[in-house]
């Protein structure tokens, strides 16, 4: 196979030593690991810094020049329960395309444009990536059916009403979701459970309710029923059973590591990027670490970041100076990290204080990530000079003589 060389003008050609000579020897013919983490994939994005919540309001119904807060009131026999319309982008409820949403009930959120920093993408729960990706105000295809009609009538919702009632049931899906799949102390765990002065939230949510918007002044149902068996029971059942179908790993081609010409990096085989699905994947971008140097290059030889993106048909390579692979430090962790298209991910953003976190869609694509690792084997470094090695031989070679000769030499008879 055709060696792949760098060239390095900004560096004078060192002396090769015969500790580099065993080192590269051992590397070159040593077995080459590629393993995967597994298909335990999880969402990974270039998290925002910052969210704002921004509580949605109408018009007043009262008063011209008047807003009230935008929200669902959702009344049963058994209490009352209130879900506020939030979002990151605009306070018009009407016109805002980007809702949040809480995931710790009964804990108040804030407003503080400073209170709300990110905690990254959701990593570490894809279920709840999946609730996102049904709501029709995310993006999905939608949790309620697009020609609902209001309570008695054949008329169809509203958008703003549509709007409304969907919000609703996503975010009690949300709670009920956290509630079932996290343990009673942990704050994601929520409230529901617990008698407030309007009843208690997991009986209002598991019976029949009416649902009326603040837009008209509570006057008119935009729905009535049983929401938790239509729609949230079936939906965090799902959720609870999602798995990542979305995933990406690094392909090493072979073990094979060249060395470039003045004898300072070594270079490994292509690495290729497989996905699935395929069509899907939209770019993928790579980051290294356990090497100080190593870096990434593309077919062309030019180097790569973590900020740069590849083409889901291109390939790279990985560099490692010669003199950064010791004993100690001989792994390199490969993180493939995928967009693909025709899902949306989540971003947690923690509150500063006491207030509680929310969860909003960080773009339309959604990226996971894999790491695979390649183990470049060095030889110890024994530190020997020339000189020593020679002595050494020649201390072998002797030792190997005076064997030889008290083999073959007779024993002396005793009279």
């Amino acid at each position: 196979m055709e060696k792949i060389y760098e060239e390095n003008n900004d560096k004078k050609p060192k002396k090769l030593s015969l500790s580099i000579v065993l080192s590269f020897a051992v590397a070159l013919f040593a077995i080459v690991s590629l393993i995967a983490v597994g298909f335990n994939q999880i969402s990974y994005a270039v998290p925002n810094d910052k969210l704002t919540v921004i509580p949605g309001l109408y018009p007043d119904p009262s008063d011209p020049d008047g807003k009230i807060p935008a929200g669902i009131n959702g009344r049963g026999d058994s209490g009352a329960l209130y879900v506020p319309m939030l979002f990151s982008d605009s306070s018009d409820a009407s016109t805002a395309t980007k809702p949040v949403f809480c995931i710790e009930h009964g804990i108040d959120y804030s407003t503080d444009a400073d209170n709300y920093q990110s905690d990254g993408e959701v990593f570490d729960d894809l279920g709840l990536v999946y609730i996102l990706n049904q709501s029709k105000v995310l993006g999905g295809t939608g949790i309620v059916e697009a020609d609902k009609k209001y309570p008695g009538s054949t008329e169809t919702l509203s958008a703003d009403d549509y709007k409304a009632v969907e919000t609703y049931v996503t975010q009690v899906a949300i709670w009920m979701y956290m509630h079932e799949h996290y343990p009673a102390g942990d704050s994601r765990h929520g409230k529901l459970e617990e008698n407030t002065s309007d009843g208690v939230p997991m009986t209002i949510i598991k019976n029949n309710i009416t649902l009326k918007s603040t837009r008209d002044g509570n006057t008119r149902a935009i729905y009535s029923g049983n929401l938790y068996n239509e729609y949230v029971k079936n939906l965090v059942e799902k959720a609870g059973n999602a798995s990542n179908y979305k995933t990406v790993k690094a392909a090493l081609k072979s073990s094979n590591i060249t060395l470039n010409e003045d004898k300072t990096v070594y270079q490994t085989d292509r690495i290729d990027v497989i996905a699935n699905p395929s069509s899907d994947l939209v770019n993928y971008s790579v980051d290294l670490e356990g090497i100080d140097g190593a870096y990434v290059v593309d077919k062309n030889g030019n180097r790569k970041s973590s900020l740069d993106t590849f083409a889901p048909s291109d390939y790279f390579y990985i560099r490692v100076p010669v003199n950064k692979v010791t004993n100690d430090k001989s792994t390199v962790t490969i993180t493939i990290v995928g967009e693909f298209q025709n899902y949306i991910g989540g971003e947690y953003f923690l509150s500063s204080g006491n207030a509680q976190s929310m969860v909003s869609v960080t773009s339309e694509n959604f990226r996971i990530y894999n790491s695979s690792y390649i183990n470049f084997m060095a030889a110890p470094d024994t530190g020997m000079t020339t000189a020593q090695t020679i002595y050494f031989i020649g201390l072998i070679v002797l030792l190997c003589g005076v064997g030889i000769i008290y083999a073959n030499a007779k024993p002396v008879e005793e009279n």
